[in-house]
């Protein structure tokens, strides 16, 4: 059933006619096993596959931590930004910039404040208003992308 169709009412006629197409018919492989013959051919192919590499590009779970290339020392912007210094900086630039997106100069939508310089790489200056610049949701999707410079004044 789609979920469109769902909580849709039937007839008795309509419910009579689905039951019965549905009859006599069974899933492909409800109910059985796979031979001996069957269950070898598998574990010969996953063992050659295994062989050949075929696992090697699934995550490694030893790369956790300080492992993991990507570590930048443990820095997490979910609880920085529950801050009353975080939510004090964001208020005083977007004050500073006349609650005005410094890209595309629009006042409405949703407006966020950009770190000019990383959050990670400077962490003297992520309460520093001066660091600090107003952008609309969509420009800043951008500078995250990397296509846009965003020039400190």
């Amino acid at each position: 059933m789609s979920k469109y169709q769902i909580g849709q009412k039937r007839t008795d006629e309509q419910k009579l006619k689905m039951s019965n197409s549905h009859k006599g018919k069974t899933s492909n492989f409800k109910g059985r096993k796979n031979t001996e013959e069957t269950k070898q051919r598998i574990r010969e192919k996953v063992k050659k596959q295994w062989e050949e590499g075929f696992y090697d590009n699934r995550p490694n779970l030893s790369h956790k931590g300080k492992d993991n290339p990507s570590w930048k020392g443990g820095i997490s912007n979910c609880r920085a930004m529950n801050t009353k210094e975080y939510k004090y900086w964001r208020s005083a630039v977007f004050e500073r910039d006349n609650w005005t997106c410094k890209t595309c100069f629009r006042r409405s939508g949703k407006l966020e404040a950009h770190h000019i310089k990383e959050w990670a790489k400077f962490p003297e200056l992520r309460f520093i208003v001066e660091n600090g610049v107003t952008l609309c949701y969509e420009c800043h999707r951008l500078t995250k992308r990397g296509r846009k410079c965003i020039k400190n004044n």
